[in-house]
């Protein structure tokens, strides 16, 4: 089992500069339009640096999205610092920390997706870090993500 601590140090260590998008992200983004909301808060569990909750917010001005990255590296490639905190893109807020403690905006959120993650977790973080998920979320909302099996 990892640590909070783990993660963060991994990512840290792993997280590279966001690339152009490719044909694989364009098909994601169409993947991930069936579960947009026609307005609220949708989450991006494992944001990086916003190479899908950018071009969200780009086509579909009317959502909010919170981004969570456990690597500060990423978040930083997405944001500017003023005033002592993290600003992204109009419309996106940003959080440094796991999905273990998914903050929230003052209601739950409409949507979620997580791409790229959740096949660099354990079994007990993948647990902890989808019932957190289904705590956060409104009566009904969907969820998608992504897990890819056998990662060397």
């Amino acid at each position: 089992m990892s640590t909070p601590a783990e993660e963060r140090v991994w990512w840290d260590d792993n997280a590279g500069p966001d690339q152009t998008p490719r044909a694989e992200t364009i098909e994601c983004l169409k993947a991930l339009e069936s579960v947009l909301p026609a307005t609220g808060w949708v989450l991006d569990l494992g944001c990086g640096q916003g190479r899908l909750a950018k071009p969200i917010i780009a086509r579909f001005p009317q959502l909010r999205i919170l981004g969570l990255d456990i690597s500060r590296r990423m978040l930083d490639g997405t944001s500017e610092t003023r005033d002592g905190g993290q600003v992204g893109p109009a419309g996106m807020r940003l959080v440094h920390g796991n999905g273990r403690t998914i903050p929230r905006p003052e209601f739950y959120f409409a949507a979620g997706f997580s791409v790229g993650l959740f096949q660099h977790l354990d079994g007990d973080a993948v647990q902890s870090y989808l019932g957190e998920v289904e705590r956060t979320l409104q009566w009904g909302a969907r969820f998608r993500f992504q897990y890819v099996d056998g990662l060397d």
